[in-house]
């Protein structure tokens, strides 16, 4: 999987900044994630801010954030928004959440292509990345910094296809070999004052 990336990394870049994407991935990858974070966008005019906790594990995750809750197991998402009791479910590769930080890790190194490398810091480097097929998302960006052994992402930003930007703060990002049971990235039985709708 990470091989695939270099196929996509610019010649004039030999050093430094392909090792730190190509480790993050790697872990990202192999390990069981948590990321909690903070976000900022402007939509129809209207600032919006909010935090939120991903838990990410191969292609299954689960994303709470702003009363929403996303979670996937590789084959189905639910979408629960826990205020209006309203669920829908979709197939995994129909999401409706094109701009989902959870989708945007899991197909960091199949569903996107490094367009630029700089330096912004001692140590520190941020990527464009593009999609290498229409996803809802325009362009990503992501600044890591660290070390090939121990990378750490601290910004991520994407725009969707509508130009809608939205800039996410690391606040930490902690990596366990310990994997989860597949039954965690499974939503709780909803009682049945919950409208929900299977579209899969």
């Amino acid at each position: 999987m990470i091989m695939s990336l270099t196929v996509f990394l610019p010649e004039a870049m030999a050093t430094g900044g392909d090792n730190l994407f190509e480790a993050l991935a790697g872990k990202v990858g192999a390990n069981y994630v948590e990321i909690s974070y903070t976000y900022s966008s402007t939509l129809s005019g209207v600032p919006v801010y909010g935090d939120g906790l991903l838990q990410l594990q191969g292609t299954s995750y689960r994303h709470e954030s702003s009363g929403m809750e996303v979670i996937c197991d590789g084959e189905s998402v639910w979408i629960s928004d826990n205020l209006s009791k309203e669920m829908v479910i979709e197939a995994a590769g129909d999401s409706s959440l094109p701009a989902d930080p959870a989708t945007m890790l899991v197909n960091l190194t199949s569903a996107f292509k490094i367009k630029e490398v700089k330096k912004t810091g001692e140590g520190s480097f941020e990527y464009l990345l593009l999609p290498v097929n229409t996803i809802g998302i325009r362009e990503c960006k992501l600044t890591i910094s660290g070390s090939s052994a121990n990378p750490k992402l601290e910004t991520a930003s994407f725009t969707t296809s509508d130009a809608v930007v939205f800039n996410i703060s690391i606040k930490s990002m902690t990596f366990s070999a310990q994997l989860r049971q597949a039954s965690f990235f499974k939503p709780e039985e909803r009682t049945s004052s919950w409208v929900v709708t299977d579209l899969r």
